[in-house]
């Protein structure tokens, strides 16, 4: 075994982690849209709120760029 070959993801694996980030990112974005209108109604401040969604939110696309890259191999 090649050590180019050991690092050469399953053909289903990349395609669950995909769906696995992308439902994690859309969860994200549901937390900061309930989260701001519970906050606003309870006055209390967003801005930790939404950063800690933004930041879910980013990693999210990050990781799917990652994910779309090694599906085609590169």
């Amino acid at each position: 075994m090649s050590r180019t070959s050991a690092y050469r993801a399953e053909p289903g694996s990349v395609a669950s982690a995909q769906v696995a980030v992308r439902v994690g990112t859309v969860c994200w974005l549901a937390a900061a849209v309930v989260g701001s209108v519970v906050i606003e109604r309870n006055d209390g401040e967003l801005s930790d709120w939404l950063m800690m969604c933004a930041i879910g939110t980013i990693s999210g696309l990050l990781g799917l760029v990652f994910l779309r890259r090694k599906a085609r191999g590169n």
